[in-house]
């Protein structure tokens, strides 16, 4: 009689050799998981010794907001808006919590990211973004470093991935999440990572404060006096002729994500000098066709360089240059733009530019520099050949109307002490190319010389316009 086959061990063989499966691949995963854990721990620990981020402004800026609770207003934006929004004087004119979430730089990609944080971190309920008139048509806020100091910091991982996905070169991707990759320039030595290691343990790091410029609530303080003259050879934002493609898709994004959100969009240009006002022939254009944007999707458009006299009231002493407002001046916006939340149909703007400023007057100087050597003619001292003998001055008066013209230049001495100047000598127009006068002035590239610039009504002793400046060639470490 034949036996039946004992399956008793093949069954527990089998089942043997499963449990043996499992505790190899749940070995390998663990192994594995220590080892990603082990390899993140390390990596973390050499960002915080090597990546030096205790000067950022971003990193105050937005990690402050996560700390703000609640936010019921958000402003986003450049430059401008971080220097010249109140948000502490609107909080308290309003009775709300106003945060002002700007940074350096960015252009509406990064906006965009920006405030689907700030929507998804806070229960906002209304949206203040800064129309940066040149960013919208120029490519100069396109850069990898804005989109690195905003990325950094941004604590939704899908938001920061997007963001530098969408934002940066498929070169820097590494770069874009990986902040320690590229700030390994050189081995710090052991004292620097003794500096850096207390100054990260110090309480005003911890608590994002200790910056003297820091006012609170996302606002930076900066100060200074615009003397009225523009460096064409500086400033790009002259040449801007429509929109950009990608800031136009962006600026949309912008519109329906508010929309969905149910957020409140107001899109705003913060107050520009007259000069730049002037000189930028494209403004009304590219302005114009934001304000239908917006009306298209419901959102509310206000031009703040349009804002009545008699409500709000700027001179050139208000900025720092001809595009940033001085701080000092925030608290006056910020009341106005109190009164504006409160009252937004109220008549407060001029129709136009031109309705804002009528006459002839000469508002500044644009001006191109160059450099005279035996070898030719070069735009920058620095890229020069040969000896310099003379800077060449090209300065352009500025106004709607190209009144007839003549420039006068005088070379003034300043005591280091007193700041009293005294006129050294006058130069006169070697000849006009356009509307531009032609000056050739002796070149010395030790000494700090002030201008004082006259523009007179040609053929006659009527002053149109009188500033002081001084032309001043950067060297590539001060840049």
């Amino acid at each position: 009689m034949r036996r039946a086959p004992d399956t008793t061990k093949t069954i527990g063989g089998a089942m043997e050799e499963k449990r043996q499966k499992r505790r190899i691949w749940i070995g390998r995963t663990a192994f594995v998981l220590v080892t990603l854990a082990l390899a993140a721990l390390i990596y973390f620990c050499l960002d915080y010794v090597i990546s030096d981020d205790t000067s950022s402004m971003s990193r105050v800026t937005i990690l402050n907001y996560y700390k703000q609770d609640p936010v019921d207003i958000v402003f986003t934006g450049t430059s401008h808006t971080m220097y010249c929004v109140d948000a502490a004087r609107l909080t308290e004119k309003l009775d709300r919590s106003v945060y002002n979430l700007s940074t350096s730089g960015p252009d509406f990609v990064k906006l965009y990211y920006l405030l689907k944080e700030a929507i998804r971190a806070k229960d906002i309920d209304t949206a203040f973004v800064e129309m940066s008139v040149s960013r919208l048509g120029s490519s100069s806020g396109d850069n990898e470093t804005s989109t690195f100091i905003i990325s950094d910091y941004l604590k939704n991982l899908p938001n920061r991935a997007a963001l530098v996905l969408n934002a940066v070169d498929e070169n820097s991707y590494m770069n874009g999440f990986f902040r320690l990759r590229r700030n390994i320039t050189a081995i710090p030595t052991v004292s620097e990572i003794k500096w850096l290691i207390g100054r990260k343990q110090e309480e005003e790091y911890i608590r994002y404060s200790g910056w003297e410029q820091y006012r609170g609530r996302g606002e930076w303080y900066r100060h200074g006096t615009f003397d009225r003259t523009i460096d064409y050879d500086g400033v790009d934002n002259f040449t801007v002729h429509d929109i950009l493609p990608k800031e136009w898709t962006y600026l949309t994004k912008i519109m329906d994500l508010c929309a969905r959100k149910g957020v409140k969009l107001v899109l705003y240009v913060t107050p520009y000098s007259e000069p730049y006002l002037i000189q930028f022939r494209e403004y009304e254009h590219i302005t114009d066709a934001v304000r239908k944007l917006a009306d298209a999707h419901s959102a509310t458009f206000i031009d703040l360089n349009l804002i009545r006299d008699e409500y709000f009231h700027l001179d050139s002493e208000d900025y720092t240059d001809f595009e940033h407002m001085n701080t000092e001046v925030g608290a006056q916006l910020a009341d106005f733009l109190a009164e504006y939340i409160r009252d937004p149909d109220h008549d407060w703007l001029y129709g136009s530019l031109r309705e804002k400023y009528t006459d002839d007057t000469v508002y500044g100087v644009g001006y191109r520099k160059s450099f005279v050597t035996e070898k030719g003619v070069f735009g920058k001292s620095t890229e020069a050949k040969g000896t310099i003998s003379e800077m060449r001055l090209q300065i352009e008066p500025l106004s709607f109307h190209d009144a007839d013209t003549e420039v006068v230049l005088t070379e003034l001495k300043r005591d280091e002490e007193t700041d009293i100047r005294s006129d050294v000598r006058t130069f006169i127009a070697s000849g006009r190319e356009g509307s531009f006068s032609v000056f050739a002035v002796p070149y010395d590239p030790s000494t700090r010389v002030y201008y004082r610039i006259e523009v007179f009504r040609a053929g006659t002793d009527e002053l149109l316009f009188e500033t002081e400046s001084f032309f001043r060639e950067w060297s590539e470490d001060e840049r």
